[in-house]
């Protein structure tokens, strides 16, 4: 690790010349719409089973058929991953472990991390300074505290629970979608990423759980565009229409005020005459099928998901807006 100043690194960054480009050894996806039409209709025949999903941020994946409303419905979300893969089993025994005091400083191994409170990430000479003064001041306790073996074997057990957990997944497609086994699985996969990722957030696990995947699955890519923000059934748009209270601090006065936000993932078509509650994965789900079947008919993507528009999320409130679901309980969406 070294330093370099402002002007050094422009001049070493930005100069002129010719750049080389490598290309990317894994393996690209096709999309739909450019796939030969012999393709195309070998796909949309009986004997292969198609089968349609969303990822996401916390529902990693939803996957369906979408033939009826009576279809399974599988989700392969965050909170599952974190179970089967016995990260939340290390997280508590990591907070242990930093409780623990070392004796010669007698400090917490907590507290000597947290006084570091400078971060490496930076380009600044006097802050990058400060960094290496305080990491330096707390290295060899912390270097003899990390070298012990229980940091590996946490390390491995997480890394064979998080294959564990795809190999679980990758099983309960088959057994729910081809039980008998004697048909061909094509997943039509939705083309969405979080790049980059949220700040102070768990990396989402998108591209590296697609490609194993795609090795016992085959998968094509999907044009996502639109498909969280219109109603399957009628295409008109749909519209946050639930609200739940919530506690939140004010930062202008430090007291906690009780406000009324929309849930992200219920939503409710727009139109009069259909009105069905959706849940926001399924029914990208759903629109991803219409946009693959679109695709492989035509070969042109569906102008109307291209044309939809983005939902907007009103503002939190601090009164309740009581709503009236105007359609009885049977005639309901049972997503």
């Amino acid at each position: 690790m070294h330093y370099v100043d402002k002007e050094s690194y422009k001049t070493q960054r930005f100069q002129p010349g010719i750049r080389i480009v490598r290309d990317n050894p894994k393996e690209k996806f096709e999309y739909v719409q450019n796939l030969p039409e012999i393709q195309r209709e070998a796909l949309l025949s009986d004997n292969v089973i198609k089968l349609y999903s969303d990822p996401g941020k916390g529902n990693l994946l939803t996957i369906g058929s979408g033939d009826n409303k009576d279809s399974p419905v599988l989700f392969y979300t965050s909170k599952q991953v974190n179970s089967e893969s016995g990260y939340n089993r290390n997280t508590k025994k990591m907070e242990k472990l930093l409780s623990f005091t070392d004796s010669s400083s007698g400090k917490t191994y907590k507290e000597l991390v947290q006084s570091i409170k400078h971060s490496a990430k930076t380009s600044i000479e006097t802050t990058f300074i400060e960094y290496i003064r305080e990491r330096y001041s707390v290295q060899s306790i912390l270097d003899g505290f990390y070298k012990k073996k229980c940091f590996r074997a946490m390390n491995f057990r997480k890394k064979l629970g998080y294959k564990s957990s795809e190999d679980k997944l990758k099983h309960k497609i088959k057994k729910t979608f081809n039980p008998e086994g004697n048909k061909e699985i094509v997943m039509f996969y939705g083309d969405w990423g979080r790049n980059p990722n949220l700040k102070h957030q768990a990396p989402t696990p998108g591209i590296g759980l697609r490609r194993k995947i795609h090795k016992c699955i085959k998968t094509y890519s999907v044009n996502e565009r639109g498909t969280s923000s219109i109603c399957p059934e009628c295409l008109f748009p749909a519209e946050y229409a639930i609200q739940r209270k919530i506690t939140k601090e004010d930062y202008l006065t430090g007291k906690k005020i009780e406000i009324y936000e929309y849930v992200h993932r219920v939503l409710r078509c727009s139109n009069e005459n259909c009105r069905i509650w959706w849940n926001r994965d399924v029914m990208g789900m759903l629109n991803i099928k219409k946009q693959a079947l679109t695709c492989l008919n035509t070969g042109e993507l569906n102008q109307d998901l291209l044309k939809a528009r983005k939902i907007k999320k009103p503002k939190s409130s601090l009164v309740q807006i009581n709503l009236i679901n105007e359609l009885p309980a049977e005639k309901r969406d049972p997503y």
